[in-house]
């Protein structure tokens, strides 16, 4: 009995230890911050308004004009299109947005995110509705759509899994969706569908989206994103206004990254060249193209994937008229990853008839080159893309990723 209570009052001290020991906080996690013109401040995130963004570095405090800001990361967010059993809301701007809970009704959906709490669209602004079973992705559902050639048409599109195993695309009207059924409007007669049985949900474009003015691009940890209209930050959590939807609040740790909209700069992918001059070794070119590799994937320098940017092969030249509107422009230069190590060419910027730029000589097995060039008084601009030393053009994909003009 003595020994009993012993162990019971040990226990008890233990216990009592256990809970006094202070709790460790998280860390606070750093954000880097890159202006447009590719200046780049680390540190703890302070305040974020609508007119300037305060860090706190190693140097001291430090403050940048929002319309400075290019983008602000903290963390690589995931991609919620591969995570098995997740539901997805593709909007019709092209994010994606991790969802549970959805019903639609009266011409909107509704939804909840794990971090932004409940949202509803309208229909106009869904583009797809992807419903994978527990053993599937919404990535799954996407290829498998593909196979059968099941896609958004005049219509909308429910996709729907047989008893047989095979997949149907049924277009028709959406009407509603709770947490069993879909109502569907099918050969003008209102059809029921079981909800587990339901993969996709491909919604008719409602004709031409309306240019609608938002301040940036908000990307979560778990990779959904969503445009704002205004995103402020204090006291560790960020108030955002949703494009299309209301006003929430997230804590500091669901931020992976901001991508802002400036007045300021204009990707170069946009533009579209006076003139065009490409051709290969042998006569055969390999087109260039916007915001893709020249082999057509993703543009993937260093390990990074970069949704804007130019896919340029030996030999190319670009010419744009700038009339003088632009100070520089800044890229990311290099061979795609994708070819890597292969790949040797020599990159040239002129201005109005003068190199502006020492040419650049990159190789699949050199690093990708951060370029600034200086674009003040230039009207014509040319990228010529030319064969290295191995005078080939084997393996000469070029990349300018990220490439931006600089007002």
């Amino acid at each position: 009995m003595r020994n009993l209570t012993a162990a019971i009052f040990l226990g008890l001290v233990s216990v009592a230890m256990v809970s006094a020991q202070p709790t460790t906080k998280p860390a606070t996690p750093q954000v880097r911050a890159e202006t447009v013109d590719a200046r780049v401040s680390v540190g703890r995130l302070v305040a974020l308004s609508d007119v300037e963004v305060t860090l706190k570095t190693e140097k001291g405090v430090e403050k940048t004009a929002l319309l400075d800001l290019a983008e602000m990361t903290s963390a690589t967010p995931g991609n919620p299109l591969t995570v098995v059993g997740r539901q997805i809301v593709k909007t019709a701007a092209g994010g994606h947005v991790t969802a549970s809970a959805l019903t639609v009704a009266d011409g909107k959906v509704h939804f909840t995110n794990p971090s932004l709490g409940k949202i509803t669209f309208a229909f106009s602004r869904v583009a797809a509705m992807y419903l994978p079973p527990s053993n599937q992705s919404a990535a799954d559902v996407l290829s498998k759509c593909a196979s059968l050639e099941i896609e958004p048409g005049d219509q909308d599109v429910v996709v729907v899994a047989q008893k047989s195993g095979g997949w149907l695309g049924i277009e028709g009207i959406v009407k509603s969706i709770d947490d069993k059924m879909l109502t569907f409007s099918w050969k003008g007669a209102d059809r029921k569908i079981g909800l587990p049985s339901i993969r996709a949900i491909f919604l008719a474009p409602t004709g031409s989206p309306k240019a609608e003015k938002f301040k940036g691009v908000l990307t979560l940890r778990d990779g959904s994103s969503v445009r704002f209209a205004s995103l402020t930050y204090s006291k560790g959590a960020f108030s955002v206004s949703m494009v299309g939807s209301g006003e929430t609040k997230i804590a500091e740790g669901d931020m992976a990254a901001v991508k802002f909209v400036s007045d300021r700069v204009v990707n170069l992918s946009d533009l579209k060249p006076q003139a065009v001059k490409q051709h290969g070794l042998l006569d055969t070119a390999m087109a260039w193209r916007a915001n893709r590799s020249v082999s057509g994937g993703a543009i993937l320098l260093g390990g990074r994937s970069f949704s804007t940017g130019l896919g340029l092969h030996s030999f190319c030249e670009l010419t744009y008229n700038l009339d003088a509107e632009y100070k520089s422009l800044i890229a990311i230069v290099g061979i795609d990853d994708v070819i890597r190590p292969g790949g040797d060419a020599n990159v040239t910027f002129v201005g109005d008839g003068k190199e502006i730029l020492a040419p650049l000589r990159i190789t699949g097995k050199g690093k990708p080159q951060a370029v600034r060039v200086s674009l003040a008084g230039v009207k014509t601009f040319i990228i010529r893309v030319d064969y290295g030393k191995d005078l080939l053009d084997v393996g000469d994909h070029v990349d300018l990723a990220g490439a931006r003009l600089i007002k």
